[in-house]
């Protein structure tokens, strides 16, 4: 395979190991012509990084104690074939490999434990643990390179945001232990020394939620549920006689479900327990009373102003800021949400005529901990709204085998100088969230395969 670009092009290649069979090549002339004086070699850039595309150029990182330590190699490098071009950012110097306008190799000269070092590590070795951020960065780098394929500045320029979210997130895995012994594990995939990110494959807990439930009532195949209390007991009304099956127990209260039957269908509902950890807890009772499929809405703050309050969103991905989902999923920083029947909800609001916002949502554990700094990280990545459940409930889905439908009315604004409050209160704007509900019945007869007529009236 031939590698190099023309200076100031941008053209993208698959990923081939050739690229490190190249790069081990270079690196052995480059400790030739420095020894002792380069403390470490490596092969950093998006060539290092699995299954992206990257330019066919070659990058290398050496790690000097001093750029005195690089220039005395000048003679030497230049006898095999490699330029010195100039300080191409702060201290950083840039040496290439290609004659002319052709380039196949550049190599950042650094300070070995200054954080340009360690930038080029985090970056190639964080990437390389987390695929689905990987294919972000590269899907980035092929919608710009479409657009600047001429411009290498403007495509260089396109991709800073999105690198310094990555180097932040980078910093702190490292910093969380990524490095630490016992970091890759055969059996449990990606260990980084935290407990948390610590996933065990195995369905089965020591407390088996089949078991302790094992003499209570069988539920409906299908369940609605919603956060909020005042909505859901009006949902409840609405449907008419409605038959209390049981209660999920906590120890400082109980919750009731129960069955009811619409249009020819049965239903099973709950009101939903608030938070990660709570919510998984109480659905795992449900899916192991029989249920097979929830669609769960609730009230989410959004990070995007311009998406009016009780708008209703239907998140396609969540990012995973809570803990529950991690003992559900192999750790990674998203969660696909809505794999089943995200589609169908989709092509059901565009027939009714429902506006709607799509999007990637961030779900965290931590209401008070929604920092102005943790908002604008978060949109930079691409989230429209927040919520606590989402990425946990998408997790103990695929776990379980089960589906789960969750779609929001949007709320609160964080995307504002100061909070704004908006519609979050439960007891406010009653009958407009009345109509969230009738779109989850809606949804409901859709995935019960019935026949589905506009929803036009309100509930009472």
């Amino acid at each position: 395979m031939e590698i190099g670009l023309l200076r100031g092009t941008v053209t993208l290649e698959e990923y081939t190991e050739i690229y490190s069979v190249l790069a081990r090549q270079t690196i052995e002339v480059l400790r030739n012509i420095f020894g002792p004086d380069a403390v470490d070699i490596q092969h950093v850039g998006s060539t290092s990084i699995r299954g992206i595309k990257s330019k066919p150029i070659i990058d290398l990182a050496v790690a000097v104690r001093s750029f005195d330590d690089v220039h005395r190699h000048d003679d030497a490098l230049l006898e095999a074939g490699i330029y010195y071009r100039k300080q191409d950012v702060p201290d950083q110097q840039l040496y290439v490999i290609g004659g002319g306008e052709i380039r196949t190799h550049h190599i950042h000269m650094v300070i070995y434990g200054d954080s340009a070092w360690n930038n080029y590590l985090n970056f190639r070795d964080y990437l390389n643990q987390r695929p689905e951020i990987a294919q972000q960065y590269s899907a980035l780098k092929e919608k710009l390179a479409a657009q600047y394929p001429n411009d290498r500045a403007a495509y260089t320029a396109g991709k800073e945001t999105l690198i310094e979210s990555i180097l932040a997130q980078a910093a702190i895995w490292r910093k969380l232990g990524a490095d630490q012994p016992g970091f890759e594990s055969e059996q449990h995939g990606y260990q980084s020394g935290v407990p948390l990110t610590e996933f065990d494959p195995d369905p089965k807990g020591l407390i088996d939620p089949a078991t302790l439930l094992a003499e209570e009532p069988r539920v409906p195949k299908l369940f609605i549920s919603c956060f909020a209390s005042h909505s859901f007991e009006r949902l409840r009304e609405y449907l008419g006689d409605s038959q209390e099956l049981g209660v999920f127990k906590c120890a400082n209260h109980w919750t009731p479900y129960y069955k009811a039957t619409w249009q020819g269908m049965e239903i099973g509902l709950v009101c939903a327990e608030v938070g990660a950890s709570a919510c998984v807890g109480m659905f795992e009772e449900v899916f192991a009373l029989g249920a097979e499929t929830v669609i769960l809405y609730g009230n989410c703050g959004v990070l995007d102003g311009s998406i009016n309050d009780l708008s209703i969103i239907l998140p396609t991905s969540a990012v995973r800021d809570e803990g529950t989902s991690f003992h559900y999923a192999p750790p990674s920083r998203e969660i696909p949400v809505n794999v089943r029947y995200g589609a169908l909800f989709e092509q059901m609001l565009q027939k009714l005529g429902i506006p709607y916002h799509k999007g990637k949502c961030w779900t965290t554990d931590a209401f008070y901990r929604e920092t102005a700094w943790k908002v604008q990280q978060r949109k930079a990545e691409g989230c429209i709204c927040v919520d606590m459940e989402a990425s946990a409930m998408a997790a103990l889905a695929a776990l379980r085998g089960k589906n789960v439908l969750q779609f929001f009315y949007a709320g609160d604004n964080l995307d504002a100088p100061t909070w704004d409050e908006r519609s979050l209160s439960q007891i406010v704007r009653l009958e407009d969230k009345d109509s969230v509900g009738l779109i989850a019945l809606e949804a409901a007869k859709r995935i019960a395969g019935a026949y589905v007529a506009p929803a036009q009236e309100k509930l009472s």
